[in-house]
């Protein structure tokens, strides 16, 4: 589940609040069931089953869109006063703003998530990096924004993005449009931990940009260092009361969790960080086990179970 971009506050007709955190890029807002701001008939009237969108773009700021798909104008409430919204059109709605919908008030509250900026141009080419400064967590994604400009005088120019620093299957960048000389142009920019990957520790990401086509030989490269947070997993394997565990049951199990310990020149700590001698500090402690023992194997950051020394095995009773 992805961090939440900004929450919306709904006060209904009797002074009802309900806060929506906001985490799709596109969020319905109606008195559909189904939509993610749900606007319940019988705490007001006046909302269209699917009555405005909000869209978010991440950038340097918190950036939002207001949408109207409703037939009535939707007013918007902020330190500069009133402003209609008219049917089908769309603005730009700012942090603290509030809007009406019937006999709802919503309002929008940005969170303060940390925005990292890096920018870097060469004679052609010039490029800002925007991504959130917080670390990359287990099943999160990071979402940014890559801010392209054409400084030369080429027209139609293609700019080619590729990502260093983690693996293909966890980033995501949508393609550059074509650009004319001056033009800006916004390109979005996901990078996600699943779990299995990337691996955890300090990670210098690069966006490297080129346009091979008009500008040969020209690029920019946007770096900056991304801390990634280790996963954790947790199994546990029983066995009947009298039943001995030897080596050979050790082996099976230990090849099929297929539990391995990163090495150094895999360049920083695996997302399952497991010492190379946990099974043989089990075996050391008590060989056989016996089916009244649990074999726990632990991947896991915090203990479940405060101990002053951690074990990989615990025994029920003396002597089996």
């Amino acid at each position: 589940m992805d961090e939440p971009h900004a929450e919306v506050r709904v006060v209904d007709r009797d002074g009802w609040m309900k806060d929506y955190p906001l985490v799709k890029n596109i969020v319905q807002v109606g008195s559909d069931p189904t939509s993610d701001v749900f606007l319940d008939p019988n705490r007001g009237s006046g909302v269209a089953l699917r009555h405005v969108q909000l869209i978010h773009w991440p950038g340097p700021r918190r950036d939002y869109r207001l949408v109207n798909l409703g037939d009535d104008e939707v007013v918007i409430v902020g330190p500069q006063g009133e402003r209609a919204l008219a049917p089908r059109e769309a603005a730009r709605i700012e942090d603290g703003e509030s809007f009406r919908l019937g006999e709802f008030t919503l309002v929008l509250r940005c969170l303060g998530l940390p925005i990292e900026r890096v920018t870097r141009r060469s004679e052609y080419i010039d490029a800002e990096l925007y991504l959130p400064g917080v670390p990359l967590a287990p099943e999160r994604t990071l979402e940014g924004v890559i801010v392209l400009r054409n400084l030369g005088e080429e027209e139609g120019v293609q700019f080619e993005i590729d990502l260093e620093g983690v693996p293909g299957e966890c980033c995501q960048i949508d393609p550059a449009p074509l650009m004319f000389p001056g033009s800006e142009e916004r390109v979005r920019l996901r990078i996600s931990h699943l779990c299995s990957i990337p691996l955890a520790g300090e990670r210098e990401v690069s966006v490297r940009v080129t346009a091979p086509g008009s500008y040969p030989g020209e690029e920019v490269v946007l770096s900056r260092t991304l801390h990634v947070l280790p996963c954790y997993r947790h199994r546990l394997y029983f066995w009947s009361p009298d039943q001995e565990v030897g080596e050979s049951a050790r082996s099976s199990l230990r090849e099929s969790t297929g539990v391995t310990s990163p090495t150094a020149e895999a360049g920083g700590i695996g997302p399952t960080p497991v010492a190379d001698t946990w099974w043989a500090a089990a075996e050391e402690a008590s060989p056989p086990l016996r089916g009244s023992e649990v074999q726990s194997l632990r991947t896991a950051e915090e203990p479940d179970v405060e101990s002053e020394e951690e074990e990989w095995w615990t025994e029920e009773g003396e002597g089996g």
